[in-house]
């Protein structure tokens, strides 16, 4: 004990303060006895470990979720109504969309045409008629009647949706047409069992909320969309 006070007089006449000389203690006595000090490091590096995986798991949650679709992953499709439902076609399939009306003007004459759309005798109720387009004698079928709904009387918003690949191939008569949209291609289902197996054919899927995109290759190979347009009568 005198040795001890003798140390503290001695430690205080070098100017240390006395909790200086029980620190040095301490880590003398923590030298001397490494063990009193290793749970403490534990401790601190399953700390750091924890926060580590703390950081990592945020950092992913964080992250954005769903990625930006390539193209290949997508289709754009132009969506119009037929008798009251709504369906859709890729657009890469649609060479043009036309009003009824604009076809109705001869330019030749200046006058309205009688007949927008002209009826080819004996042809089966699907097929509308045919048109004149762009110098060229178009068949034109009620989409309605191919897909087995009402059909309706041409008006103000019906239009005519040309398909073709290389060339006009044909026109579906519809009551109109709305708009351009992307659709993920991983979204369509099959149709529902209800639909038949001719008109399950021509079409591509369907979304969640009951849009049916139709399938702009397979319409123009329908058995039932072809005529011979070289016997219908010239406009």
């Amino acid at each position: 004990m005198n040795k001890l006070m003798m140390q503290s007089a001695a430690g205080e006449s070098a100017g240390f303060a006395p909790s200086d000389i029980a620190n040095a203690a301490a880590e003398a006595g923590d030298e001397e006895d490494g063990s009193r000090s290793r749970p403490v490091f534990d401790d601190l590096e399953a700390a750091e470990k924890a926060r580590r995986v703390m950081d990592e798991r945020a950092l992913a949650l964080a992250q954005t979720p769903h990625r930006t679709p390539i193209a290949a992953e997508v289709i754009e499709v132009a969506i119009f109504v037929v008798s009251g439902e709504t369906y859709a076609i890729e657009t890469r399939y649609i060479r043009k969309i036309v009003r009824p009306a604009d076809l109705a003007f001869s330019p030749a004459s200046g006058e309205r045409a009688i007949d927008v759309i002209t009826p080819v005798p004996g042809a089966p109720e699907v097929l509308a008629g045919v048109i004149n387009f762009r110098g060229e004698i178009l068949a034109v079928f009620d989409l309605a009647i191919f897909l087995g709904l009402t059909a309706r009387e041409i008006g103000e918003k019906s239009r005519i949706i040309v398909l073709g690949d290389e060339r006009d191939d044909l026109g579906l008569l519809v009551d109109e047409t709305r708009r351009t949209t992307t659709l993920r291609i991983d979204e369509l289902i099959e149709p529902p069992a209800t639909v038949g197996e001719a008109t399950r054919s021509c079409i591509r899927g369907v979304t969640t909320d009951a849009l049916i995109v139709l399938d702009g290759s397979a319409l123009p190979r329908d058995r039932r969309l072809l005529v011979d347009q070289a016997e219908a009568p010239g406009l």
